[in-house]
C-alpha cells in the first residue's frame, strides 16, 4: 500500500529520480532531482513504474506537475516539494508526514527506482547507524536514480528522505563510511511548514 504512492521523476533531459506522493498531491523528492520550478514543471512523474510477481511489466500512469500551484525546495538539506496538475491522490494514496523518531539499530526500509528502473523494494542489510544533526544514515543497499526514495521503519513510517549514498562523513566527526544517508523527514516537515505546505 505504501509502494503505490512511490514514483518515478522522469526529467526532461532524460535522467530520473525517486520520489513520492503524499497528502494534499503533493510530490516530495530531492532538490538535486528538481533544482527549481523550471525542472518540475518540465517533469513527468510515473506511478506504478514496476513489474507484475510474474515479471512483467505493469501498465504505468504519468502526471505532470505543477509548481505554481505550490513549490518549495531546500539546497541545504536537499528536498523539494511541488503540487501536482490533477488528482493523484483519488487512486495512488498519499504517504502521510508525520514527524518520527529514527533511532541507531533500528531496521528501515526503502522503496525506489535504482537506475531509473522498475520500483524495487530493499529490505536486506538495512539497519539504521547514525541518527542525528538532521540526517539519518543506514546500510540499505540503493544505486542512482533511488534519490527521493522515502525510508520507512519496519512499522511502514516515514522516517527519512533517501539523498545520497557512497563514502560520506558521519555528521559530528571527520570519519568516512561506506553508507546510505536519508535527510530525516521532521527536517523536511519543518521546512514545508515554514513554506506554508503543511499544516501539521
Amino acid at each position: 500500500q505504501k509502494a503505490h504512492s512511490v514514483v518515478r521523476v522522469e526529467r526532461s533531459d532524460g535522467s530520473s529520480g525517486s520520489g513520492f506522493l503524499t497528502n494534499n498531491n503533493l510530490l516530495i523528492t530531492n532538490q538535486h532531482v528538481l533544482e527549481n520550478k523550471a525542472a518540475a514543471a518540465n517533469a513527468i512523474i510515473q506511478f506504478n513504474f514496476q513489474k507484475s510477481a510474474t515479471g512483467l511489466h505493469l501498465p504505468y500512469e504519468e502526471f505532470r506537475l505543477n509548481p505554481e500551484k505550490g513549490f518549495a525546495t531546500s539546497s541545504e538539506h536537499d528536498w523539494t516539494a511541488v503540487r501536482f496538475a490533477g488528482d493523484p491522490c483519488s487512486k495512488w494514496g498519499g504517504i502521510p508526514l508525520q514527524f518520527a523518531d529514527p533511532q541507531r539499530g533500528d531496521r528501515v526500509i526503502i522503496v525506489q527506482h535504482p537506475g531509473g528502473g522498475p520500483k524495487q523494494i530493499a529490505l536486506y542489510h538495512n539497519l539504521v547507524v547514525y541518527v542525528g544533526n538532521q540526517r539519518v544514515q543506514y546500510l540499505t543497499d540503493t544505486m542512482p536514480g533511488s534519490s527521493g526514495s522515502p525510508v520507512f521503519d519496519s512499522e511502514w513510517n516515514l522516517v527519512a528522505l533517501h539523498h545520497s549514498g557512497g563514502w560520506i562523513t558521519e555528521p559530528g566527526s571527520k570519519k568516512e563510511y561506506y553508507r546510505n544517508e536519508g535527510i530525516h523527514i521532521n527536517t523536511v516537515i519543518d521546512g514545508l511548514v515554514a513554506f506554508g505546505l503543511h499544516s501539521g
